[in-house]
């Protein structure tokens, strides 16, 4: 199996240019080891980049993104190294590699006015945390090509290491054990034009492919009528397995992606997000960010004081509904159960919310990352230090879409009693 090596970049034409260059030296260097994956195409304004290399982000097993000034300016990149530095953080295999043809003072001089010209809407190349991540320098595409390979060879260029997109897909392979070949052919063949860096069995490939639909259409709904042409193929209990699998594609992977983000502690961030239906949106946020992996456990907290201890009555009765079981338990008990090392846990909770009263959170709950959601017409005026704000964050628009979406994809489905 080959690695694929994606490549993130600006569509100024200078970086064009090096960029065809470095690929081929890559391809060269590696003798056959790497392919390059990335969009061919210039990216325009008002492209809906996320749909173009959606799958080419999500299938890669390493990622190089080169720095520029136009690089350092633009939305595209800045949300491509967001979700490839944080993939970086929770996957030890996974190499993320920045890549610069500046010298240094003129990086640090493009990062400061990029730092100027981006708000908190826009998303910040501090969360990409560059500093903590080697660099490459140099000034010939040859020299970058043998430091990349460098780099990879140190990591280990793992290509049997599981993708987001591969894990999933996986997962997604067991429920098409009914479907007919001539099914499973037609779904691969929806690949065809990944036929250069995607290979597999033919349930492997149909299982991408609808992975892949579901990146590039964002519908949960035309994943529904692709799969209702096969009949009896997909009974609507495995049906509705697959599209409950595929719900979290719908999220966007960078600003989800955010949500794994660690605490010094070793806890989840907290985060500041915009939800007008939380209790559908908020979870999606959470599954996405942890695909394809079961995310940790994670409830909402009614937020009637504002206090700390109003907001710690509420985790602990959360909890106990969470854990039957544990409904006897003394509240004593509940705080060792939710200050376990072991435990990994989400709150989302109405805003506003104090400073202080997070900070006695984080204090008294370090295994307990905090999400403060909001409407979207009424954001917070001053965000406390400690929240990540999710960003760019889903338009009321974009989360009513979502959440229609499902409702058409699911409507009509005999569920005899399932989910339990």
């Amino acid at each position: 199996m080959v690695y694929r090596l994606f490549i993130s970049h600006s569509s100024g034409t200078d970086t064009l240019e090096r960029l065809h260059d470095l690929v081929a030296e890559i391809e060269l260097a590696s003798q056959g080891q790497v392919k390059v994956i990335y969009d061919k195409n210039q990216i325009v304004s008002g492209d809906d980049w996320r749909r173009r290399i959606a799958l080419m982000l999500h299938v890669c097993h390493g990622a190089v993104v080169l720095l520029d000034a136009a690089a350092l300016l633009s939305p595209w990149v800045l949300a491509e190294s967001t979700f490839l530095s944080l993939r970086r953080s929770y996957d030890a295999k996974f190499s993320f590699i920045p890549v610069s043809f500046l010298d240094s003072a003129d990086l640090d001089r493009q990062r400061a006015l990029a730092a100027t010209q981006q708000s908190l809407t826009q998303g910040s190349w501090a969360v990409v945390k560059l500093e903590a991540i080697q660099f490459v320098r140099a000034h010939t595409t040859k020299q970058v090509a043998v430091s990349i390979m460098d780099a990879l060879h140190q990591r280990g260029l793992d290509a049997s290491c599981p993708t987001p997109a591969g894990a999933l897909a996986a997962q997604l392979a067991k429920l098409l054990d009914q479907a007919s070949e001539s099914a499973l052919q037609d779904l691969a063949d929806q690949l065809i034009g990944r036929a250069g860096y995607l290979t597999g069995d033919p349930r492997t490939l149909a299982a991408l492919a609808i992975v892949e639909a579901v990146l590039s259409t964002q519908s949960l709904k035309a994943i529904r009528d692709r799969l209702d042409n096969f009949g009896s193929a997909f009974p609507d209990q495995q049906l509705y397995r697959i599209l409950d699998q595929l719900v979290p594609l719908v999220m966007p992977a960078e600003t989800s992606a955010l949500l794994m983000r660690r605490r010094r502690n070793g806890g989840f961030a907290h985060a500041s997000l915009s939800a007008n239906r939380p209790r559908e949106t908020v979870p999606r946020y959470i599954r996405r960010a942890h695909l394809p992996r079961r995310p940790p456990v994670h409830f909402e907290i009614a937020n009637t004081l504002g206090s700390f201890e109003d907001l710690r009555c509420g985790l602990r009765t959360a909890w106990r509904n969470k854990h039957p079981d544990q409904r006897a338990f003394t509240d004593a008990d509940i705080d060792d159960q939710l200050s376990s090392d072991d435990l990994d846990l989400y709150a989302w909770i109405p805003g506003p919310i104090d400073q202080g009263v997070i900070e006695q959170l984080e204090q008294h709950y370090p295994r307990v990352a905090i999400i403060v959601h909001h409407l979207a017409s009424d954001p917070p005026t001053a965000a406390p230090l400690q929240l990540l704000p999710i960003a760019p964050p889903l338009t009321p628009e974009e989360e009513r879409r979502i959440i229609m979406d499902y409702g058409l994809a699911t409507v009509g489905l005999a569920l005899d009693g399932y989910p339990a």
